[in-house]
């Protein structure tokens, strides 16, 4: 079983994407506001951010209480957290990575396919700053992280960094997708005749399949980072999705939990596919 943070970044989708997440892939992810990772930090990487240290997928050691409804019980972490250095991090994400933690889209069959369904299964756990659940939280509970759509410029949200430096598998929607590119030196910047609301198609080449997507944004990324590629286009050529050659990212400019993206689910699931998380 996937575990999954949603980092929200103070946006309107983030309960729609929290639902799509449990639709595509069978478990309810916690919710943290972005102003809150400060803690997950300090609690993973210590007073000096130098990295963090996975456990193996599928371990329950998620502080007991703080599981959102619906997940295995679990008892509570017995280690404390120490940091480690980036390379060892990603020699243990790599490990796992090319494990067999693989799930296909007939073993994910049967799964609530709408956001009316999904909301009765999925009750996402919320966290803010002072909660005495999220100063328990590490970035160790975690096999997945979801960088959510939100307002402003990536450049407001310096903090990301440590996130996107520690090698743990992310997942950038919207600002998310933007927030990567831009930690990894590539340019955002205003789209001309910004677009709220409305849909689009997007050919995603890495698998030349073509998808209504729906598209609520005024910046968008104008040259891709270091190690970055883009994987998906509009029409007008128009960066819709990338993912890292080397790391474990990816990224998509549309909204997925949009009701105008019309295989959102598929999109999720892609996602991890190509992060190699399913």
């Amino acid at each position: 079983m996937l575990r999954l943070l949603l980092s929200d970044n103070d946006d309107s989708f983030t309960l729609n994407l929290a639902h799509l997440l449990h639709a595509a892939t069978g478990c309810t992810p916690h919710v943290i506001n972005h102003r809150s990772l400060s803690l997950l930090y300090e609690n993973s990487f210590g007073a000096a951010v130098k990295g963090c240290k996975r456990q193996p997928p599928g371990r329950a050691d998620i502080p007991a209480g703080i599981h959102n409804t619906g997940t295995a019980n679990a008892k509570a972490a017995t280690t404390e957290p120490h940091a480690v250095e980036p390379s060892e991090f990603l020699a243990t994400q790599t490990a796992r990575l090319n494990g067999d933690f693989q799930r296909s889209d007939s073993e994910l069959t049967g799964m609530p396919q709408t956001h009316s369904t999904v909301a009765a299964a999925c009750k996402p756990a919320r966290f803010t700053a002072d909660s005495s659940h999220a100063s328990r939280l590490r970035m160790e509970h975690f096999d997945l992280v979801v960088i959510s759509p939100g307002p402003g410029s990536p450049d407001e949200y310096p903090h990301y960094a440590p996130l996107l430096q520690c090698g743990i598998p992310v997942l950038g929607i919207c600002l998310g997708m933007q927030i990567i590119n831009r930690h990894f030196g590539g340019n955002v910047q205003p789209l001309a005749g910004c677009v709220h609301g409305k849909p689009d198609t997007v050919t995603m080449q890495d698998v030349q399949r073509t998808i209504t997507v729906g598209r609520y944004h005024s910046l968008h990324c104008t040259s891709v980072g270091n190690g970055l590629e883009v994987t998906g286009t509009n029409p007008q050529g128009i960066v819709m999705a990338l993912r890292h050659t080397s790391v474990p990212m990816y990224g998509y400019q549309f909204h997925p939990e949009s009701f105008l993206t019309d295989q959102g689910v598929w999109c999720i699931r892609h996602a991890l596919r190509s992060m190699r998380l399913i």
